[in-house]
């Protein structure tokens, strides 16, 4: 028998001004779904933007401390009481219709402790390939996934100590791969996951975790090792013949799988 409807929260990350554009009519109200807008340099927003969120007694604002995407996600996880939370960002278009199903794939499981999503592009396509619907998380097909399509038990995640790594993400020297060691450490602690045939957002296909220059070629590397652990490495070779097309050159291919 599964769990009578788990209550979610989708926390929002955001920065500064950048509150202003998060209007409360993009974020509609459903029966047990609640907003948490975590703002770090939170002394930045304007009046306007905090009254307007104000109005909604399911809209919370949050400030964060601090730099960093994973620092935002942390305190989400620390600062909600919500069964479920859903990451989520400021750019995105919230497919809120599709919460009450997010709710009931939980409901449906209580083992299940992680669910990753789709997010489509403007024109409604899926924005990558991703995993085919109700297959389970493993190591090797989560690198591709975006945090605004991450949906995690709360109380299982915070009972095993597992937190974003706040060396990683963007706002720091190591600007992607957050949300891949994420999944990799709740997959180290047999906690379990499944990949679902459902949208959770629209967000445009440009995106950092995309590009393939010599910067951020470095930070995967770190990425691979520190979310793979002591077999990083054929993780790192499996990367490169999947998407060697992408390298700028052989020579930064062959950098890249240095040892």
């Amino acid at each position: 028998m599964g769990d009578p409807a788990p209550t979610l929260a989708v926390c929002i990350s955001t920065i500064g001004r950048r509150l202003d554009n998060l209007r409360p009519e993009r974020l509609r109200p459903g029966e047990g779904v609640t907003y948490h807008v975590f703002v770090q340099q939170a002394d930045a927003v304007s009046d306007l933007a905090r009254a307007r969120l104000a109005q909604r007694p399911d809209i919370r604002v949050v400030p964060v401390e601090g730099r960093g995407v994973a620092r935002s996600r942390n305190a989400a996880l620390a600062g909600v009481d919500s069964d479920i939370v859903l990451f989520a960002d400021d750019d995105v278009e919230f497919l809120c219709g599709n919460y009450a199903r997010l709710r009931e794939i939980f409901a449906g499981d209580p083992a299940l402790s992680c669910v990753c999503g789709m997010t489509l592009d403007e024109a409604g396509r899926p924005r990558k390939r991703f995993g085919r619907h109700m297959s389970p998380l493993r190591l090797w097909n989560v690198a591709k996934v975006g945090t605004p399509e991450i949906a995690v038990r709360r109380a299982r995640v915070a009972e095993l100590g597992i937190a974003f790594d706040e060396r990683f993400g963007a706002g720091t020297d190591l600007p992607i791969g957050d949300e891949y060691i994420f999944l990799a450490d709740l997959l180290r602690n047999k906690l379990s996951g499944r990949h679902v045939a459902l949208p959770l957002a629209v967000h445009p296909r440009l995106s950092s975790g995309m590009d393939f220059d010599a910067e951020s070629l470095e930070t995967r590397r770190a990425v691979f090792r520190r979310a793979v652990g002591r077999l990083w490495y054929p993780f790192l070779v499996a990367f490169v013949l999947k998407n060697w097309a992408r390298f700028p050159s052989l020579r930064a291919g062959l950098r890249f799988v240095r040892i």
